[in-house]
């Protein structure tokens, strides 16, 4: 990552981590600035962790935590079920998954750590995340399979069936390649990774 980069990453980060602490106190400009950026940061082939270390510095990471702003959910093996392709409804529990950490994390941060690549045969799904267009619907649960790593009752009880979430998202793809994903994403959906990445970016090293 050349000097220009770092800094261009740097200033969004520092935006987006004022929203997140104190959105009444930004500038007019600053707002709009805020308005513009993608809402969804990707960090991937980061076997030395030094993307991610300079991404949670940019975004005041601790402060963030300290603040009660940051949510973190694991996607590994034991969302197999959950991301299974079941016709219409293809993928429910990973759907109604993802809206319980979005509910959790609303107006903050969203961290997603993927080790289950098969997440990306649902490009749809992570891209609501980010687009943030319309509100997130629940998609009924039909018994607790569709719920992996969360508490059935607290979906039944708390997570509202419309979601509107304004949190900002991060995914951390831990263990499988970036042209892997790609590959695999594509493979699997039909135009939808594209799609996906116009509300996401990924911070690389690279220059």
């Amino acid at each position: 990552m050349n000097k220009e980069d770092k800094e261009f990453y740097e200033s969004i980060f520092s935006t987006v981590a004022n929203h997140i602490l104190n959105p009444d106190g930004m500038e007019e400009e600053e707002k709009l600035y805020y308005q513009g950026l993608r809402k969804g940061c990707i960090v991937a082939d980061d076997e030395s962790g030094g993307v991610l270390k300079f991404v949670k510095k940019s975004l005041r990471y601790e402060e963030l935590v300290s603040a009660g702003k940051v949510y973190e959910i694991l996607i590994n093996d034991t969302w197999a079920d959950a991301l299974k392709k079941k016709g219409q409804m293809s993928g429910r529990g990973a759907w109604n998954e993802l809206i319980a950490a979005a509910y959790r994390a609303n107006h903050g941060l969203l961290v997603i750590h993927i080790t289950n690549i098969e997440i990306f045969g649902h490009c749809w799904k992570l891209k609501q995340l980010a687009k943030q267009e319309n509100e997130m619907v629940v998609w009924p649960p039909e018994s607790r399979s569709d719920i992996t790593s969360l508490d059935f009752e607290f979906f039944n009880e708390c997570v509202p069936e419309r979601l509107p979430f304004d949190g900002n998202v991060l995914l951390v793809i831990e263990g499988i390649g970036w042209d892997r994903v790609k590959e695999y994403a594509k493979e699997h959906n039909k135009g939808e990774f594209d799609a996906m990445m116009q509300f996401y970016s990924r911070v690389t090293m690279e220059d």
